[in-house]
């Protein structure tokens, strides 16, 4: 860090937004001229993530369906496009004011500031961008590899699918018994009040269909939900064109990795095979033999052992447990632990996760996630890689 300080110190901290190729022309002039990129980018980077909802479940596919996601879209390009657009305008008024470049004052500052414009978007967008945003700064945690901890849990996939086996159970376990929201892999079986499979012989989880069609059934949606995810994933995804002539999709669709295709299959096939076994063979509490089930599907992890999935095991894991800390203590005296329910972390936490992505995509890239630099590229038109190629230029 000192190096890098010194070589900030020399070689970028006179310059201004001219000289160090940020733009040419003034700022202001530079800003109006590329408004409507921000905004195409924005739109083009937020719209399969809204809509991917719909593709998946396209036959339930109503007008208020659309409607809803249409203004979630909407919701997301304007909070996306503000903070993205915000971040611009600070990084050159900080330079104009302050007559240099600053270490901390270039990215990281105007970043935070920018980052607080998320208290004022819907509840639902305020979700989705604190996730990413976290979620980023979580595999960074893990990419920088400067400690015992996250040296161990980075270089070691049996850990990491241990973690995310016990992750899985929380998320699960949540989710059957207090409701939790948030987007997981599946949905769990329902909660049932009395289970008596010693005198039926049938798991009433699923009393119409057998154990086998109930699997077969989670295996054929949950592979045609994973193969869309991932045809998602290979449309966005920036590939090299063809020196042949194809056309972009078709170079993007040869570019096809398959992923969620197989994850998906195997952690539901995973959960209720051994849910269905053990309700049907063992006598025992039923929320404890669901929480066994829902550990022992996290160990397809290694068919998909990506930092993003692990990251964000972690994180929605986190907000499982706070959640039923919340849920429990809906009636609580203890004034100081309502005060803490109340206050609203993830708005609180966002900016500075903001702040911390831009500074690593944009200054040290080595420990910025593939997550990170996506979302910044998307809602600045690929100012930020624009700005961390000048700098590694400069090096």
């Amino acid at each position: 860090m000192t190096t890098f300080s010194k070589f900030f110190s020399e070689h970028v901290e006179q310059q201004t937004c001219q000289s160090l190729l940020l733009h040419t022309g003034s700022c202001s002039e530079y800003f109006l001229k590329n408004l409507p990129f921000y905004v195409a980018s924005t739109m083009k980077y937020f719209f399969p993530i809204c809509f991917a909802s719909l593709l998946i479940n396209i036959r339930k596919l109503d007008k208020k369906k659309f409607r809803n996601c249409l203004k979630y879209y909407l919701y997301c390009c304007l909070t996306g496009g503000s903070i993205g657009m915000v971040t611009i305008i600070l990084v050159c008024l900080m330079r104009n004011i302050r007559g240099r470049f600053g270490l901390y004052s270039l990215v990281y500052l105007p970043s935070l500031l920018a980052g607080f414009i998320i208290n004022f978007a819907s509840g639902r967008t305020q979700n989705l961008c604190t996730t990413a945003l976290i979620q980023s700064n979580v595999e960074s945690f893990f990419r920088m590899r400067n400690n015992f901890l996250n040296r161990a849990i980075h270089d070691s996939k049996m850990l990491q699918t241990s973690i995310f086996m016990i992750c899985s159970a929380i998320i699960m376990q949540g989710k059957h018994l207090y409701q939790t929201k948030g987007f997981w892999l599946l949905q769990p079986n329902p909660k049932v009040k009395e289970l008596e499979n010693n005198e039926t012989g049938r798991c009433q989880f699923h009393s119409k269909i057998c154990c086998r069609q109930h699997l077969i059934e989670g295996l054929r949606k949950y592979f045609a939900m994973g193969l869309a995810l991932d045809l998602i994933g290979t449309l966005v995804r920036k590939v090299e064109p063809s020196k042949r002539g194809h056309s972009v999709v078709l170079a993007k669709l040869k570019h096809f990795r398959i992923g969620t295709v197989l994850l998906f299959p195997a952690y539901v096939g995973i959960y209720r095979l051994t849910h269905c076994l053990l309700n049907r063979c063992v006598v025992y509490n039923e929320d404890h033999l669901h929480c066994f089930a829902a550990f022992v599907a996290g160990i397809c992890y290694p068919l998909y052992p990506q930092p993003s999935l692990f990251s964000y095991a972690l994180l929605h894991s986190t907000r499982t447990l706070w959640s039923i800390l919340e849920i429990k203590n809906l009636k609580t005296q203890n004034e100081f632990l309502k005060y803490l329910l109340k206050l609203p972390f993830a708005c609180i936490f966002f900016p500075f996760a903001l702040a911390n992505t831009a500074h690593w995509v944009c200054l040290n890239p080595k420990y910025a996630s593939g997550l990170g630099s996506t979302i910044l590229n998307g809602i600045t038109n690929k100012y930020a890689n624009h700005l961390q190629t000048v700098i590694k230029n400069l090096q």
